[in-house]
């Protein structure tokens, strides 16, 4: 987090890495991104949102309401985490077919 800040606030992020770890911050490397590769695109997640805000709105209930299970296609597992979170999901599982049930 230092680091980041470095660039920032100088003065200060240079006296608190000093005192922890006896070096200069600003010959530390900057820190990298890790590349991330996937074959999802921003239309197959807004698809996907849309298909649950959609059967939330068929059946009259609000947006909060918690989704009982998901099944996905397996290229949405590393957006498992994000997707349990924003529609509050209590289990997703993969399969072939997108199956929603309230």
């Amino acid at each position: 987090m230092l680091k980041l800040l470095a660039p920032i606030i100088p003065f200060i992020t240079h006296t608190v890495y000093k005192n922890m770890y006896t070096k200069d911050i600003h010959s530390e490397q900057f820190p990298l991104l890790p590349k991330i590769t996937t074959t999802l695109k921003t239309e197959n997640i807004i698809e996907i949102n849309s298909m649950i805000w959609k059967a939330k709105k068929e059946k009259n209930l609000p947006l909060k309401t918690e989704v009982l299970s998901l099944t996905l296609p397996i290229t949405f597992k590393s957006l498992q985490k994000d997707l349990k979170a924003t529609h509050k999901i209590k289990k997703i599982s993969f399969g072939k077919e997108i199956m929603i049930s309230l």
